[in-house]
């Protein structure tokens, strides 16, 4: 009696989601190495948007139970309560306009919100106008600027006037002002860009002459 031929192991395989333009060169290519019988099946995938989430509770419900809580907020802070709960600011803002056209919530402007129970704020108290600051220095710029011209020929230069004042703890910032107000008075004329000469008081006749040294 002849012996039954050894078992022989064969596979079928499977293989998924090859596109169109590699089918032909996988069927040409199992066609070299001489498989025949060969099967495919078209699938058709129809791609889709992801589904939007939705929640259980409706957004304005949900601003609602927050606002008891908050009776006055501001709109930035509400959209930071839907953020953190996986919801989003349209949303936040839709139940914000909502909630105002119930009359569940009063809008204060400029993004501020308030409960229809909270009462209108009063407003502040205007605040007392503060005193002047007594003066720091016992004379003012401008007999300062005299002095110092005075010691320096009758002649007051801006750069070496700033560092005048620096040094003597003034805020050389006011000089420009200082110097006009000098101007008009007569005190000093003006020689060139930033050096002025130092005036003698007017004489009988009326005339004004510099003062040199």
């Amino acid at each position: 009696m002849a012996k039954a031929p050894p078992p022989e192991d064969l596979f079928d395989v499977t293989i998924h989601k090859v596109k169109p333009e590699a089918l032909g060169l996988l069927m040409a290519q199992l066609a070299k190495m001489g498989f025949s019988e060969i099967e495919y099946h078209l699938i058709t995938h129809v791609n889709s948007f992801a589904t939007r989430k939705t929640h259980d509770i409706k957004a304005v419900d949900f601003l609602a139970s927050w606002v008891a809580d908050h009776p006055t907020f501001k709109a930035r802070e509400a959209v930071t309560h839907f953020d953190l709960h996986g919801r989003t600011a349209g949303a936040c803002y839709s139940a914000l306009r909502n909630l105002v056209d119930d009359k569940v919530l009063k809008s204060l402007g400029e993004g501020n919100y308030a409960h229809r129970d909270v009462k209108q704020l009063a407003a502040p108290k205007k605040a007392k106008p503060a005193k002047a600051a007594a003066p720091k220095h016992k004379t003012p710029n401008s007999e300062f600027l005299l002095n110092f011209a005075s010691k320096n020929g009758g002649r007051l230069v801006r750069a070496a006037a700033i560092k005048a004042m620096n040094k003597a703890g003034r805020n050389p910032s006011g000089i420009s002002s200082t110097i006009n107000e000098l101007l008009a008075n007569s005190k000093i004329e003006r020689v060139e860009e930033g050096i002025y000469s130092v005036l003698k008081p007017k004489t009988n006749g009326g005339t004004v002459e510099a003062a040199h040294g």
